[in-house]
This record gives C-alpha cells, structure tokens and sequence, in this order.
C-alpha cells in the first residue's frame, strides 16, 4: 500500500512568488555586466506579474589620438563613468501546456514585457587625465563632474522598455535558473537564478514496503 501521489507542481506554479536575480550582457567594451532583481506573483498557469530593480554601469571612451592639445583636452569629456538605476513592471505569459515536449513540472517557457524609468545616478572621470578640464559653451574650463552637455548625459536616461523571451528550469520545489533573450535599452541577454515560494504546503512523501 502507499499514500496517495502529492500534488503536482508546476514549474510556473499558481499563487507562488518568483524571485530573479539575474546577470546581463551588452557590450563588453563599454559596460559592466548589469544585475536586475525582480519580483513576480503567478496569477495563473498563464499570467504572471511583478517589478524589477536594476543597475548598470556605462562607459563612454574617447580613444582618438589628438595631436592638438585643445581637441585633446575637449576629448576628455568623452572619458567617464555613467551609472543608472532602472525600476519598473514586468509582465509575463507562460506557454503552459501539459502535452508540451519539456515537463511542463521542471521547464516554464515564457514572453515578458517591461516597462519602466531608469534615473542616472552620477557621472565620474576614470583616466589619469582629468586633470585637464573639458570646456563648456563658453570656452570656459568646468568639474568634469558637474558637466551638464548631452554628451556627458546621454539619452539612456528617462523612461526603459523591453521585450524577452526566457526559459527558466526549477531544480526543485524553490530552486531554479533561467535564461532570457530579446532587448532592452539595458540588456540583450540575461542569465540568473530564481527562488519561489510556494503558496501552499506540501505533505511529506512517504515509502510504504
């Protein structure tokens, strides 16, 4: 004799929290790896919803050789650091199916659509030659820190959207991974670990000889 089965679970449980912690990938010459966190709640086999909290690291290079001394130090606004904060709501559809090819209890493939404010946190120079000011409008030398130009302030900042295409494996009942790929003004790809909670409690598994 044996007890009877325990519920299935699936990968993309009903009621559950998921929690992502994920690394991403843009150009590795001019950006640190960024990281997101986000938060999502299973409405169904099919909706899920939540927000997301990120960081990214920007730098702008100016590698051109100058031979006059006054483009030179005009260049050196180009040499700096941009750090941002991204925040916003995701939602996303999961392509649940029981006859689907992956078990639908280890595999969750899904679409998710972001939408959200990124906010620039600082700008700073990295090169040994900031002491050499950039110039202003006016001819005038200005903080590399305080410039105000569009070149120091690129146009990352403001509202950020995005479109991706995942597929997250749960090791087990709280433990998974997954991958996403699609765009974003932040990412083209991202890969990370996922911890969910479940909104319900499991009876202990028994053996019967």
């Amino acid at each position: 004799l044996s007890d009877s089965a325990p519920p299935m679970i699936l990968a993309n449980e009903p009621k559950s929290w998921i929690f992502n912690a994920g690394v991403s990938f843009l150009s590795l010459r001019t950006y640190s790896a960024p990281f997101t966190i986000s938060a999502e709640k299973v409405l169904s086999e099919k909706i899920s919803v939540g927000g997301y909290f990120g960081h990214l690291l920007e730098k702008i290079i100016d590698s051109t050789n100058y031979q006059d001394s006054n483009a030179f130090f005009t260049s050196n606004k180009a040499n700096y650091k941009h750090t941002y904060l991204n925040f916003g709501v995701k939602a996303s559809y999961h392509f649940f199916k029981p006859t689907f090819f992956l078990p639908p209890t280890k595999f969750d493939p899904y679409i998710t659509a972001m939408i959200g404010y990124t906010i620039k946190t600082g700008t700073h120079p990295f090169l040994d030659n900031e002491e050499f000011l950039p110039y202003d409008a006016d001819n005038n030398t200005v903080d590399p820190g305080e410039g105000k130009s569009a070149f120091l302030h690129p146009e990352k900042s403001g509202l950020n959207f995005g479109f991706f295409g995942g597929l997250r494996y749960m090791h087990d009942d709280h433990l998974g991974f997954f991958v996403e790929a699609g765009y974003a003004n932040t990412a083209f790809a991202t890969i990370g670990a996922t911890i969910r909670f479940l909104d319900k409690v499991l009876p202990p598994v028994k053996n019967h000889r």
